[in-house]
């Protein structure tokens, strides 16, 4: 991972956190406007002290759930849609969590609004953070910062529209740094002579119709230099 990802999955964090709190005291503070109060009556007592000091665990529980989520595993490529969705699917998992602790503790509160509310505004909150972070990612890609230098392998079709994809769609994060038609001893000992003064950090074989031994022999190459090695498929 580029430091650049690893900065951003790091901000993530503590940002959720504030965001579910943001939601929290969204939620709290609604229930007791005049439009809901008209609509439903409030009939519990719940100090916002105590209430905010159940909030900052529920907040650190969400962050657990939104981790095993996978939401901090940030990467350039991964859209916009299937961000929210990751968000959405993450907080409903929290929001059955918070149903669960009420069942069990009956003392906590019995607010369903702010619980529901709290659960929207959330997905709100964090989906909007979330495309900020990524738009800025996104322009600093465009830019050139924390983009993947990669090498392609290979003399065929899906070579050649990768090159352009890559080159046309410079957010997704790729930047082609050398290509290679084939990877015969030859090939090796260039590309190894161009790893002694230039960064590479993924190694594609974007050709299906390389041979046995240089599949193999561009494996080894890449493991040997602690290089990502992926395989494109026909």
């Amino acid at each position: 991972m580029k430091r650049s990802e690893l900065f951003f999955s790091f901000l993530l964090v503590p940002l959720d956190f504030l965001m579910i709190i943001l939601a929290g005291i969204s939620a709290y503070y609604l229930r007791f406007t005049a439009m809901a109060t008209e609509i439903r009556p409030v009939i519990f007592s719940l100090p916002f002290a105590q209430y905010f000091k159940i909030l900052l665990l529920i907040a650190l529980a969400w962050l657990i759930v939104f981790a095993l989520a996978g939401l901090y595993n940030i990467k350039g490529s991964r859209s916009l849609r299937k961000e929210v969705y990751r968000v959405i699917l993450a907080c409903s998992t929290g929001l059955m969590l918070v149903v669960v602790l009420i069942f069990v503790f009956r003392e906590l509160f019995s607010s369903r609004f702010i619980v529901l509310a709290g659960w929207l505004l959330a997905i709100v909150y964090i989906s909007l953070a979330r495309i900020i972070i990524r738009s800025i990612q996104r322009i600093l890609l465009s830019h050139g910062v924390g983009v993947h230098k990669i090498v392609l392998v290979g003399d065929s079709k899906t070579t050649d529209i990768l090159i352009h994809e890559f080159s046309s769609r410079r957010h997704l994060g790729y930047e082609i740094v050398k290509r290679l038609k084939n990877f015969s001893l030859e090939s090796g000992e260039d590309l190894a002579g161009y790893l002694k003064g230039s960064q590479v950090d993924e190694i594609m074989q974007s050709d299906p119709n390389l041979s046995k031994a240089e599949m193999l022999r561009l494996f080894d190459f890449a493991d040997a230099n602690h290089i990502i090695f992926k395989y494109v498929a026909d």
